[in-house]
């Protein structure tokens, strides 16, 4: 029900460790270790960048063990076996690796293991008795996350066919799949986010769908309506799903008496403007630890909207924190009002009703509200998909674009059940539907969703969790292209570090055991 993090794709090279996480004594050695993957291997055993998703999933990688062996068996103090590059490739391409999890703690241990003396290691999960450089690690590493994308694209090939046959949206996902090159970035240039083209496989899914998933969405649901209405700007502006984080660790951060919170002056400059000229700011927030609620402040009325598809009320903390934030800047206190949204009958949709119920309340002729109807739902999911996708391609000037141009028209004509209205009140008119199993043989992701907070720095260490690991934190991908990196506004952007997301949400919502929605 609620977004954010899924797992990242490995950085492919690491030869700076994070002095965060490293005591001193250690950096200097630590930045010999040499785990730049040598440029022919990633050649020969890596997908091609440009390769379709179609043709990435069925790319050949090396496969996997499940048998768990001994830690210190790997490391060896030897120095790596003198091979031709060519026999590597051979031989990377046989030997299976080892488990994802036994890789992710081999990578704690490599700066101290290499502190210690160990210059090579080994495979004691095969039978081949060479030492190989340090940079098998990045390499394994990089091999598991790309299996593991390759298993989650299979799943979004099992969901399509599950849909209504032949319908509009279902060809247009398949045949953006067809023409998307799996490595690229999509930017959510307004919001200032950016997602990995891997990550728009939560558009047909019925799993969570993160907050940079929902960052392109709004993006491209607020150009709808700028396109039509240019001066929407001036009474309505949108913020990412980062926003509410930065208002929440603020609070926490004043009420603590702690330092200034480092988010703090553009919380200040958002609520400066806001006052001296009065407007509607409309965000996403997160609230319970899995579950995406929406949040509009009228600065002319005085009046803050909140809609909840699950019909609760806005949680103290959240009003504690937005009207903490409201108070620097007015003198009046504001009101709470409903925010129409449609009610959620199944487990997964709220971040979809949420980011439609904002972009109903900007502009309810051009966003109604959705219908609850789980079918309905995913088909809205791959609609949006469909248009990030094509608006993707556009910026991209993509000229493999799909045979099927992805769809433009309003959603609500390839609903079976049209809009949803809403009475005078505010309150959701919904049709008589009651809850129906799923069409498809699959359920929604377990994986507990969580918000990441900007910037997004690139990954660069050997301690990365590895697939299987932290299962409580569903994850963003990071970018996996190292050396194409994104600067917005003159900074280097990156994904924060799982531990530092984790952080974040524990000081913005205690751990509770919060129930599933």
């Amino acid at each position: 029900m609620v977004a954010p993090v899924p797992r990242p794709l490995p950085a492919l090279e690491v030869s700076d460790p994070p002095t965060q996480f490293l005591d001193q004594t250690s950096v200097t050695k630590c930045v010999e270790i040499p785990t730049a993957i040598p440029a022919a291997i990633r050649d020969k055993i890596f997908p091609p960048e440009q390769l379709s998703l179609t043709k990435f999933i069925d790319f050949p990688l090396p496969l996997c063990i499940l048998s768990e062996h001994n830690l210190d068996r790997y490391f060896a103090p030897l120095l790596p076996d003198t091979t031709l590059i060519s026999d590597l490739v051979v031989a990377l391409e046989t030997l299976p690796l080892p488990p994802p999890v036994v890789v992710h703690r081999l990578s704690c241990q490599a700066a101290s293991m290499w502190t210690n003396g160990s210059r090579s290691l080994m495979c004691p999960h095969t039978n081949d008795p060479r030492q190989f450089p340090f940079w098998i690690l990045p390499f394994w590493r990089a091999i598991s996350e790309f299996r593991s994308s390759q298993f989650s694209w299979h799943a979004v090939e099992g969901y399509l066919s599950h849909l209504p046959p032949g319908h509009y949206e279902v060809a247009t996902f398949r045949a953006h799949m067809d023409a998307l090159a799996w490595s690229g970035t999509v930017m959510a240039d307004r919001l200032k986010d950016w997602t990995p083209v891997q990550e728009l496989r939560h558009f047909a899914s019925r799993d969570w769908l993160s907050g940079s998933n929902l960052n392109a969405m709004l993006d491209v649901m607020y150009e709808q309506i700028r396109a039509v209405n240019p001066a929407v700007e001036l009474e309505y502006k949108v913020q990412s799903t980062y926003f509410c984080v930065r208002i929440h660790a603020a609070c926490k951060s004043h009420l603590q008496d702690h330092e200034q919170y480092s988010g703090g002056s553009m919380l200040h400059s958002v609520g400066t403007l806001l006052a001296n000229k009065p407007h509607t700011i409309c965000f996403l927030s997160h609230v319970q630890g899995n579950h995406w609620t929406g949040v509009a402040i009228d600065a002319v009325k005085l009046r803050i909207s909140y809609g909840d598809s699950k019909q609760q009320s806005v949680p103290n903390d959240l009003k504690d924190a937005i009207e903490w934030w409201l108070s620097n800047h007015f003198t009046e206190p504001f009101t709470w009002v409903p925010l129409a949204i449609t009610r959620q009958i199944d487990s997964y949709s709220c971040g979809l009703l949420a980011a439609n119920s904002l972009m109903h309340y900007i502009d309810s002729n051009i966003h109604p509200l959705l219908p609850p109807h789980p079918t309905d739902l995913d088909i809205a999911r791959l609609h949006w998909g469909n248009i990030i996708i094509n608006v993707h391609q556009m910026k991209e000037g993509n000229k493999c674009a799909p045979t099927t141009t992805a769809s433009t028209t309003e959603l609500t004509s390839t609903l079976p059940f049209g809009g949803v209205d809403s009475d005078p009140g505010g309150n959701t008119i919904s049709p008589q539907i009651s809850p129906c199993s799923s069409l498809l043989h699959h359920q929604p992701s377990n994986k507990k969703p969580g918000v990441s907070e900007p910037p997004k720095k690139r990954q660069r260490t050997l301690d990365k969790p590895a697939v299987g690991e932290e299962e409580s934190f569903n994850g963003e991908l990071v970018n996996v292209q190292p050396a194409k990196k994104k600067f917005i506004g003159g900074k280097v952007q990156g994904r924060p570090r799982t531990s530092l997301l984790n952080k974040v949400m524990q000081q913005c919502h205690p751990p509770n055991e919060p129930k599933k929605l």
